[in-house]
């Protein structure tokens, strides 16, 4: 992957937006504003599920490297 590239995955895209969605409403009804909230939520849940899906890949991309490590060990 190219560091120029972000790399999306569904998992982080859900979970961010999820995320982003749940502290919009919660503040929504707390502060009684839901409508001015629920918009926040959708900007922090796009902002979130660019950072969780990136951590979600680089997880994929250090389990795999392990992987290979491993079997270039048993393989001498």
């Amino acid at each position: 992957m190219s560091d120029t590239e972000p790399e999306f995955t569904a998992a982080g895209v859900g979970i961010g937006i999820g995320v982003g969605l749940s502290i919009g409403v919660a503040l929504g009804v707390a502060l009684d504003n839901l409508a001015l909230w629920m918009g926040v939520g959708v900007a922090m849940g796009i902002s979130f599920s660019l950072a969780f899906s990136q951590a979600v890949a680089g997880e994929d991309e250090e389990r795999s490297d392990g992987e290979r490590e491993g079997e270039a060990g048993r393989g001498q």
